[in-house]
C-alpha cells in the first residue's frame, strides 16, 4: 500500500497538530502489511515522527514494536508528485497488527 497525504489533509494534519509550519514540508508514508514495516521519507526526522504519529493515531490497531526504529540518511529522491527533495531521511519502523 502507498500512502501520501495531499494538500487538504496536510492543512487539516497541521491544524489539529497544531503545527503549521511544518505543513508544507514533503513526505511520503509507505506501509508494507506482508512485511508489517513503514517507511516515511521526509525533510526530516521530526517530520517524519510527527507523520508517524498522525498514521498512528488514525491506525489504532497498529502497534510499533519496540527498538524497531531505524533512520538513514538519502542524498535525494522524487516524491510522488515528481518533486525532488534533496538531503531527506528515511524512517522506518516494524509493527504488528493487534
Amino acid at each position: 500500500m502507498w500512502y501520501e497525504i495531499t494538500p487538504d489533509e496536510r492543512e487539516e494534519w497541521a491544524r489539529n497538530a497544531g503545527r503549521a509550519d511544518d505543513s508544507t514540508a514533503p513526505w511520503s508514508l509507505h506501509d508494507d502489511r506482508e512485511t508489517h514495516l513503514i517507511s516515511i521519507r521526509s525533510t526530516d526526522a521530526d517530520v517524519a515522527d510527527r507523520a508517524l504519529a498522525d498514521w498512528l493515531e488514525r491506525n489504532p490497531r497498529i502497534k510499533v514494536l519496540a527498538g524497531s526504529r531505524a533512520i538513514a540518511a538519502i542524498p535525494s529522491s522524487s516524491m510522488r508528485d515528481g518533486t525532488i527533495v534533496q538531503g531527506d531521511v528515511l524512517v522506518e519502523v516494524r509493527y504488528t497488527i493487534e
